[in-house]
């Protein structure tokens, strides 16, 4: 679905991601609802059904974890919590141009308005060999389908780093990776005409 922008490694320093292979860790029937202040539930992740056999048995539990920090992201984007998101966030990305120019109150309240009630994150999975024991990185790939009033659909392909400081997680960058969305964040009003 959305997502913020255009960040370090591709764009400012002109790096990519190479081909990967992609092995699902499947949540909950491969989706989970994250809805709006107006929804009556989520759907949590199931621990039963992160399943180890690409990460190894012992990164189940922080595979799980990581996925939790990636809906509860999106979940606080659609309740317009962007303190709850900004907790969430390291420190470079913080400092990012792109999100002091695009990533604020403003800027997030006008999006959310338009969205309509449901984000669907889908096929979320850790993506092989992304793992990084030195630096305590990890990159994720998803789906995130999302609807702007009045039915404008979008469905993109995102991706996602996540590095551990300490003992708290958090994203270092996030970045659309569908074609024609990847130079601005997804919630930035001029994407959609929004006002």
């Amino acid at each position: 679905m959305f997502f913020l922008f255009a960040l370090y490694k591709a764009f400012i320093y002109k790096q990519g991601y190479g081909e990967i292979e992609q092995y699902p860790l499947p949540l909950p029937e491969s989706n989970s609802l994250i809805e709006g202040q107006t929804a009556q539930e989520t759907h949590p992740l199931d621990e039963n059904k992160i399943l180890g056999e690409n990460s190894g048995e012992g990164h189940n539990d922080e595979i799980l974890e990581d996925m939790k920090l990636i809906q509860t992201f999106y979940q606080a984007l659609t309740n317009n919590e962007i303190e709850e998101m900004n907790s969430l966030v390291d420190r470079p990305l913080k400092n990012s141009v792109t999100r002091s120019n695009h990533w604020n109150k403003k800027n997030i309240k006008i999006f959310t308005k338009h969205l309509a009630n449901t984000v669907l994150l889908q096929d979320l999975f850790l993506i092989p060999g992304s793992l990084n024991e030195e630096k305590k990185t990890r990159q994720y790939s998803y789906t995130l389908k999302y609807t702007i009033l009045p039915e404008h659909q979008f469905e993109e392909t995102w991706e996602l780093t996540l590095i551990t400081r300490g003992e708290k997680n958090l994203i270092s960058e996030i970045m659309c990776k569908t074609e024609g969305c990847s130079r601005s964040p997804f919630f930035w009003p001029q994407n959609y005409g929004l006002k």
